[in-house]
């Protein structure tokens, strides 16, 4: 099994836990055959990783790789991503690791991860003896691989602190036993609690440690240290501890005779410390304990350790499993959000994506299907731009301020429907026929009588005019934040995952739309001034046909409220209900009410309505369907009136009565109205057209060019450019590489995983 990746997944391992000065570094030692510094203590400051691993080869050299684990920086802060460094070359003589592992531990102590000679400048020379921290989360892992070794994998955590000692803090009694919390708090961890016989059991902090995250005793070994220790008259309470009656343990206890430090500054062997061990337990009151045999000795602790852990395994493979799959494919995830590598020809990429980007910029001008697409929001605008610019249509009323007949503005009813209000509901304020008259009257100079002044009409048309420059730059607003927000949505994802490059286009798109804003806003000034200035048309067709309706639209009013209309409807339908009557009933009702409204106008006399088709639907008819005499003999009478010349419409009949007083401030009336209806829908186009043309297509036109341009994509030292723009921050190239190692460790791990299990079935 690859315990590398225990930093990844949470594997089975041993967490050997004690007091400080039980004896855990000698035991690690006997179990492991690797030598431990022992003189500064600094070996119990940082947890120490031990893999263990079985050479298949026999053959294979004995070898040990050190390397440095930081999940934290020097301040206790948790690291974005966790930093495995390589602690120097592979070690090949057991007797180098000593040296190596106490330089290690002052590197985890003395953390300056953004030093660029760290952790090289401790490998060498004098062995500095500050420590920036007392003690750290930080690990230091061995990797020992040999044909003679036992599959194993266990971490050696600082002892646990008793009481504080001179030059001691509070914090680091917190920091040892939150660190030991930590590891043991894994319910997959096998607890070694390692005891020391010479000191009260009682005393020893790390006991109850264990039994707050094994509170059922079934993943906690209990191993005795230095027996030789135990005082004379102490033994029973030692021994009732080892045969498992005092603090039962599922797995029980084990006794272990450790070298002592005479042993040690021989520098004894593996063999000769087992002999050691073996002559000690077969004095008394161990050679006594016959059936505890087993537990009394390095080499039956071991032996126990490899089993449980490896039953460990097996009841976790099958979770371990499905747990490596899901990180597998969530670091696959990670690296695939990640920017791809840099290119190797990074010129012909940005000319790719320049290529590419241009093409759906054009194909968004262009337009789409898609309802948010950038010339449907458009449209939407325009929409809305019209209905804004409809309602500075002039409201001119053809009566007097004050009258009872002024109390609404007339619904031009031949205007399409989409306009038909736009007297009745506009914004600007009502005009009626006295202020036009004295506005006219007071304008003339030399004009003949009849004659009213031209600048009358250019200034009530030029005040109505003025009100358009509001909603046409509201518009263009509009439009400058839909282009720039629908194209940034393109930019993100053509650009997007390299930011020098993504921020470089942005600068070359904002001074193109500044190009383009200036271009669109001159003309619409132009536009807009024109309109002020110039009372011009060439669409006299529409102009005349404006006039004549809006003339005859104010001037049948003012006959109809002076009575003329209804004396024709009786001289010519006597027999048909008055109609108009109602109608003047209804107009009073809304008066009396104060509600100003569209006038309403009798169905006999619409423009256009031949007089005999109202008189007709008014006949009556017998029930078999024929007309009575008298109906016979007055439509008689009037198709010899029509044949005679005489008039068949009502306008037409309006048209040969007495002239209106007024007549001439209507003329001024119907000749603004109609020129601003034509002005109104030229202006429409023009100001739709001029954005359309300057800004949107505008933007796309040399775009190409210019991006080409401004990178200096095909200007000299393109290739350093070019690669400057692909250049990826420091941290997302170490997350890359660290998503790397960790999706090699796991699918290592995959395999060995799947290995492990078909010897399972096996």
């Amino acid at each position: 099994m690859p315990y590398s990746v225990s930093m990844d997944v949470s594997l089975p391992q041993i967490c050997v836990l004690g007091s400080q000065s039980v004896g855990k570094s000698s035991l690690i030692e006997s179990i492991s055959g690797v030598a431990l510094p022992r003189a500064s203590g600094t070996c119990t400051r940082c947890p120490t990783e031990c893999i263990l691993i079985r050479s298949s080869d026999p053959r294979e050299p004995w070898q040990c790789e050190v390397s440095l684990r930081f999940q934290v920086d020097s301040r206790g802060h948790p690291l974005p991503l966790v930093r495995n460094i390589p602690f120097g070359p592979l070690i090949t003589n057991p007797a180098d690791v000593e040296d190596r592992i106490r330089r290690a531990q002052i590197a985890v102590l003395n953390p300056d991860l953004d030093s660029v000679d760290f952790p090289t400048s401790f490998l060498h020379g004098d062995i500095p003896e500050t420590r920036t921290v007392s003690f750290s989360p930080n690990c230091i892992s061995l990797k020992v691989r040999g044909p003679d070794i036992v599959d194993l994998s266990f971490v050696d955590l600082p002892g646990i602190i008793a009481t504080i000692g001179r030059n001691g803090q509070q914090s680091d009694m917190d920091n040892v036993k939150n660190l030991a919390d930590r590891y043991i708090a894994n319910p997959q961890s096998i607890v070694l609690l390692a005891v020391t016989c010479e000191t009260d059991f009682e005393n020893q902090g790390a006991w109850e440690i264990a039994k707050a995250h094994d509170p059922d005793h079934t993943r906690t070994i209990g191993v005795l240290t230095k027996p030789d220790r135990i005082e004379k008259g102490n033994q029973a309470k030692w021994l009732d501890l080892l045969k498992n009656q005092k603090e039962l343990l599922q797995e029980g206890w084990f006794c272990v005779k450790l070298p002592g430090p005479e042993d040690l500054q021989r520098r004894i062997g593996r063999s000769e410390a087992r002999q050691l061990e073996r002559d000690f337990f077969q004095r008394e009151p161990w050679a006594s304990l016959q059936d505890m045999r087993l537990r009394l000795s390095v080499e039956s602790l071991i032996e126990r350790l490899s089993e449980i852990l490896s039953d460990v395994i097996a009841k976790t493979l099958p979770g371990l499993q499905e747990e490596i799959t899901s990180l597998i494919e969530q670091t696959q995830e990670e690296l695939s959000a990640l920017p791809p590598e840099p290119v190797e020809n990074p010129v012909d990429e940005l000319l790719s994506a320049i290529g590419k980007f241009q093409r759906d910029i054009e194909t968004e001008i262009k337009g789409t299907t898609s309802g948010d697409g950038l010339i449907q929001k458009y449209k939407r605008h325009l929409e809305e731009f019209r209905i804004e610019l409809r309602g500075t249509a002039p409201r001119f009323v053809p009566f007097e301020k004050g009258s009872p007949n002024a109390r609404k503005v007339p619904l031009m009813d031949f205007l399409p429907e989409e306009e038909r209000d736009l007297d009745s509901h506009g914004t600007v304020p009502i005009i009626y026929l006295d202020e036009v008259h004295k506005r006219a009257q007071a304008a003339i100079s030399r004009e003949l009588p009849g004659n009213e002044p031209f600048e009358v009409k250019r200034s009530l048309i030029g005040g109505f005019i003025s009100q358009w420059g509001t909603p046409s730059s509201r518009l263009f607003r509009k439009m400058e934040s839909t282009l720039e927000m629908h194209f940034a949505v393109l930019v993100n994802q053509h650009f997007s995952l390299y930011r020098p490059l993504h921020q470089s286009v942005n600068i070359v798109l904002n001074d193109r739309r500044s190009e383009c804003r200036q271009t669109a806003s001159d003309k619409l000034d132009w536009i807009l001034e024109t309109e002020k200035v110039s009372t011009f048309t060439l669409n006299t067709h529409s102009l005349r046909e404006y006039k004549s309706s809006f003339i005859s639209k104010y001037t049948t009013m003012r006959h109809e409220k002076r009575g003329y209309a209804k004396a024709i409807r009786i001289l010519t339908h006597p027999d048909q209900p008055d109609v108009t009557e109602a109608a003047d009933s209804d107009s009073d009702d809304d008066q009396e009410r104060g509600e100003p409204g569209p006038s309403r106008t009798p169905a006999y006399h619409q423009r256009g309505q031949p007089l005999n088709m109202s008189y007709s639907r008014a006949l009556p008819f017998h029930k078999s369907g024929a007309k009575s005499p008298e109906t016979e003999q007055r439509h008689n009478l009037l198709s010899q009136i029509r044949s005679s010349g005489l008039p068949d419409k009502v306008e037409d009949v309006l048209r040969i009565l007495p002239d209106d007083p007024a007549r001439d401030a209507i003329l001024v009336m119907a000749d603004v109205r109609a020129y601003w209806q034509v002005a109104f829908k030229r202006f429409l186009d023009n100001i739709a057209l001029a954005i359309d043309m300057d800004y949107i297509r505008g933007f796309s036109k040399g775009l190409e060019t210019k991006l080409l341009r401004q990178l200096g994509v095909l200007g000299p030292d393109a290739e350093t450019r070019c690669r400057a723009y692909y250049a990826q921050p420091q941290h997302i190239v170490d997350k890359r590489n660290t998503l790397k190692a960790k999706l090699r460790r796991l699918e290592d791990a995959q395999s060995e995983i799947m290995s492990l299990g078909m010897q399972c079935i096996i």
